[in-house]
Order: C-alpha cells, then sequence, then structure tokens
C-alpha cells in the first residue's frame, strides 16, 4: 500500500500535531510502520526505542484492531506506560489498512501523576501533554471522525506485494493441471491439518503457502458451483478459528472475527478477493495468539489498575473491573495473576490499606469512617487485613504515627 493511498489522512494527522499539540501518525498494515519520514516520539524520545527506531509498532498494530472491532477510537497503552488513541482506517472494501495513532500523552485527572508516567526520565513529563480523562477520550473521537471522513476505493491487493501474487498464482495454475490431467486425488485434507498446526505455531510465511495449496483444490473440486465453494471457506474459517482458540487466542475476539469474516464470504463472489480475506484470517488469527498476547496483557493491567485506583473507595467487584476492561471475569483474574503474582482481591485490598495509611494520621477521622473511605465493608474488615497486611492493627499505627511500621522496614 503505498504513501498516495494515506495522503489525506497523513493531512489529517498533521492538522491533529498543530492544532492539539499531540503527536499523530499514520500507521501502514501492509508497510508494518508508520508512513512518512519525520521524526516521532516513538522513534526518537520513547526510552524504549533502539537506533531511532520505534520497538512498540505491535502495540499500534494492536490499537488499530481494537479500533475496527469496536468501531470507534480506541484508547490503549504502549509498554512504556504512556497514553495513545488508534483508530483504524479502512480501504473501499472495508478491510482495514492502517490507523491514525494519535500520542503519546499522560492521562491524569488531577495533578498527581500516575506511577508509569513518573518512572519515565524527567525530561518526557516537560515536553508530554497532560490529558485529562475527557479529554483523552475526545481526542480518540475526533481521529475517529477523521477517519472516517476520509474514505478511499483502491484495488484491494494493492498491499500485497508482486511476488505473494506470483506464488499464489502459481500454485492455481499447478492445481489446475493436476485436475486436467486427472492427477488429481481428493481434497488434501492432511493439507487442513498442517495448517491448523501451523496457525497454532504462529508460523505465517508456512501458512500462507499451504492456503495458497488448498484454494487451489477447494476451488477446482467445488467444479464452479459458487455455494459449494463458499461452503467450503466457511468451513476452513471455522477450523482456524478453533485452531488459534486452542492455541491461547481470546475466545470472544476469535467468536467477533468469525461472525466479521463469514459475513464477508458471503458476500464476495472473487477467488481473488477470497484469497486475500483468507490471507487476512490467517495472519489476524496468528496475531491474537502470538503478537498480541502480552500487549494485550499490559494494556488490560494498566487500564484494570487504573479503573481500581479511581474506584476503590467504591463497591468495585472483579466482574465490574472486567466489564470495563472488555474481558471475562475469570481472564482478567488470571491476567492478574501471571502479571501481577497476586489475586484481583488481594491487590485492590492492599491498595485501599495504603491509602487507609494517610487517612490514619488525621485523627478526626473514625476508623468506621476511614473504612468507609477506602471501601471496606465494615470497619471489622478493614481491621482484619491492615493487621494482615501490616503486621499491626490501624489503631496501633496511629498511635505510634507510622513510627513502628517504619521501624519494621528498616530492620
Amino acid at each position: 500500500m503505498s504513501d498516495d493511498f494515506f495522503a489525506d489522512y497523513l493531512r489529517q494527522a498533521e492538522s491533529v500535531r498543530e492544532l492539539c499539540r499531540v503527536d499523530c501518525r499514520i500507521y501502514s498494515i501492509p508497510s508494518k510502520g508508520f508512513c512518512g519520514s519525520s521524526p516521532s516520539f516513538c522513534a526518537d524520545l520513547c526510552p524504549l526505542s533502539v537506533d531511532g527506531k520505534c520497538t512498540c509498532e505491535n502495540t499500534h498494530l494492536y490499537g488499530c484492531y481494537e479500533s475496527e472491532r469496536w468501531n470507534s477510537g480506541y484508547i490503549y497503552y504502549c509498554p512504556a506506560g504512556l497514553i495513545f488513541s488508534a483508530s483504524a482506517i479502512l480501504n473501499g472494501d472495508g478491510h482495514i489498512e492502517g490507523g491514525a495513532v494519535a500520542g503519546p500523552v499522560i492521562m491524569s485527572n488531577s495533578s498527581d501523576l500516575s506511577e508509569c508516567a513518573l518512572s519515565l526520565p524527567e525530561q518526557l513529563l516537560t515536553v508530554l501533554p497532560l490529558l485529562s480523562t475527557k479529554k483523552t477520550r475526545l481526542l480518540g473521537n475526533m481521529v475517529h471522525d477523521l477517519c472516517g471522513y476520509s474514505s478511499f476505493t483502491e484495488n484491494p491487493f494493492a498491499g500485497e506485494d508482486e511476488q505473494s501474487q506470483r506464488e499464489r498464482h502459481n500454485i492455481m495454475y499447478y492445481v489446475s493441471d493436476l485436475y486436467e490431467k486427472g492427477e488429481d486425488k481428493g481434497y488434501p485434507i492432511q493439507y487442513e491439518k498442517q495448517l491448523q498446526t501451523m496457525v497454532s505455531a504462529g508460523d505465517k510465511d508456512g501458512a500462507q503457502k499451504l492456503l495458497n495449496t488448498l484454494l487451489g483444490h477447494i476451488y477446482f473440486s467445488s467444479g464452479g458451483d459458487s455455494a459449494a465453494l463458499k461452503a467450503r471457506i466457511v468451513e476452513l474459517v471455522v477450523v482456524l478459528s478453533r485452531a488459534t482458540i486452542d492455541a491461547g487466542a481470546d475466545i470472544h475476539q476469535i467468536f467477533w472475527l468469525n461472525a466479521k469474516y463469514l459475513n464477508e464470504i458471503e458476500r464476495l463472489d472473487d477467488m481473488e478477493k477470497i484469497n486475500r480475506l483468507l490471507t487476512n484470517v490467517i495472519h489476524r488469527f496468528i496475531s491474537c495468539v502470538f503478537d498480541f498476547d502480552n500487549i494485550k496483557h499490559v494494556d488490560v493491567i494498566y487500564k484494570a489498575v487504573d479503573y481500581i485506583k479511581e474506584h476503590y473507595c467504591e463497591k468495585i467487584s472483579l466482574d465490574r473491573v472486567a466489564d470495563h476492561v472488555h474481558l471475562s471475569k475469570s481472564y482478567l483474574s488470571r491476567i492478574f495473576k501471571e502479571e501481577l503474582n497476586c489475586t484481583f482481591t488481594s491487590y485492590t485490598n492492599k491498595l485501599r490499606i495504603e491509602k487507609s495509611k494517610a487517612y490514619l494520621l488525621n485523627d478526626d477521622l473514625s476508623l468506621a469512617d476511614i473504612a468507609m473511605l477506602t471501601g471496606f465493608d465494615d470497619q471489622s474488615y478493614f481491621t482484619k487485613v491492615f493487621k494482615k497486611t501490616m503486621g499491626i492493627s490501624p489503631g496501633k499505627f496511629r498511635e505510634t504515627r507510622g513510627a513502628t511500621q517504619r521501624k519494621e522496614n528498616r530492620k
């Protein structure tokens, strides 16, 4: 996909940069990187960049894909703990070609910076915009509207290199010869099983070559019957989706992609377009397992932790936080254990105890008041959790003004 396709989007991105003072770039999926050569934060200032090159581009690809999934601007965290907003860019056939990525910004509803931002080099804190949650969302909405306003219709294969097209056509000719010479031995089900294995192993190149062969057999064995052809294609997509879920992909995300792809197959009547679609299917499924796993976990943890910090004084639950980050509670619970080495409840209680220590230094507040202010059900439970966490009772902590705990920490 040439930069010409993104020309209008590049102009829109420049407008965002100049008017909002927030970096905005266009990410090209076929090029696997940002368009243009102008300097960007990710390449030049990010502490994770290497030799002037962004090392977190899969993070921005993930953001573009999630924007397509939710049909809105998608706000996400990068591995450095900074906020970006991505909005998917679709071609005339409705396929995603890239996205507009705005950021980074530091998101905070007060003058207190988040812990992740405080870990950044001090010079970055002076150049990055500090936006409230509301303004960050408005930025995402604006970029999304700009992407929706600009629309193009272009050859859907413009992003595919000539070698890929040539290899696909050669395989089609090869399979065609087998059928014409009567040498075909039926549908190669073993290839289908091999394709599942390659998807599960993350082998994009091998899966692509095998897919081309399978499609050739499906096409010629259907005898030109469009209904039979689509039925086999649908079966193949379902088989691939199951292999992706078995490999560890998020089941809800795969089900959404399945529905999207199956609807597209129904309206396609050209083998070239079906092949392009299935290529996207394979690459997207493999990305869901291998390319985005750690990125997704980082994004979810940052979002969940920020939500808990903002609502710790309320009766929050695992269900409520899971709903906020669009995951099942069982999946979110597993991520907490894997990434933070603790349960959701223990993390929330630890945060509440940390907040309660400041309140305990205020003699005007009763223990019952502090329990309520920090989200505990009652004073008794607050006292129990505090003693378990700190090793002393909240009353003793107040009495010594925290000196007992400081003494313990020095040992």
